[in-house]
């Protein structure tokens, strides 16, 4: 039979609300969080142990340099005079007799000054590099010690190789030199269109530079003066 109510007594369709995408549960949220933290803690693990082995291996390089400065101190205060064939010695009695001991080992001191690449320098990979360091850096930093102090006051020169992503592309290595008297120079090396640039002297005034640096360093002149 037709339904003939009016309209307003018909059942009224409650209308269902439309559904709700579900929400993450808290152990979701919870697992997260801890592979978050385990990443992080890993990131830190390897970040240290990085660190560290640079440490070490910076230290260990300047301890030889430390100990070939120790070994040419005292090569140089022995005195010439027990450097010959034969030298005479007290026996461990205390008696007043000599004994004449021939000399079996040669002190053989180190030239000077030490120079340490440090790896991956170090390495057969790097080799273009290391004459291109040498050429460019190490040896015209040496001679001008040699000029200005009548010798070389250095006891070692260190080139590593930057790992910083942001300045390496301009400043791709640095180098640490020790001199004899304690003192430290530390400077960052640059290059132009992946060609590295030549070390240049800095002078308080104009710079001394002898004949014989200026026909073996044009360059080093020209960029210096």
């Amino acid at each position: 039979m037709p339904n003939n109510q009016p309209a307003s007594l018909q059942p009224q369709t409650k209308n269902q609300p439309d559904s709700q995408p579900a929400q993450p549960s808290i152990h979701t949220k919870q697992t997260k969080l801890n592979r978050f933290n385990v990443l992080l803690l890993l990131a830190t693990v390897l970040f240290l142990a990085i660190a560290g082995y640079h440490y070490f291996q910076l230290q260990t390089q300047l301890n030889q340099a430390l100990e070939s400065l120790t070994v040419l101190e005292q090569a140089q205060s022995v005195p010439t005079d027990t450097l010959e064939n034969d030298f005479l010695t007290k026996p461990a009695d205390d008696s007043n007799q000599m004994i004449s001991s021939p000399v079996t080992d040669a002190v053989e001191c180190p030239a000077l000054p030490l120079v340490v690449f440090e790896p991956p320098l170090a390495t057969d990979e790097y080799q273009p590099q290391r004459v291109e360091l040498q050429r460019k850096v190490v040896d015209p930093l040496i001679d001008y010690h040699q000029h200005i102090y009548g010798e070389s006051d250095l006891v070692s020169v260190m080139l590593s190789l930057k790992t910083n992503s942001e300045f390496k592309e301009e400043f791709p290595y640095s180098l640490t030199a020790l001199s004899f008297k304690g003192g430290q120079t530390w400077m960052s090396l640059s290059q132009t269109d992946e060609v590295l640039d030549w070390w240049t002297a800095s002078c308080m005034d104009e710079c001394d530079f002898s004949v014989e640096f200026r026909k073996k360093y044009p360059e080093v002149v020209r960029l210096s003066e």
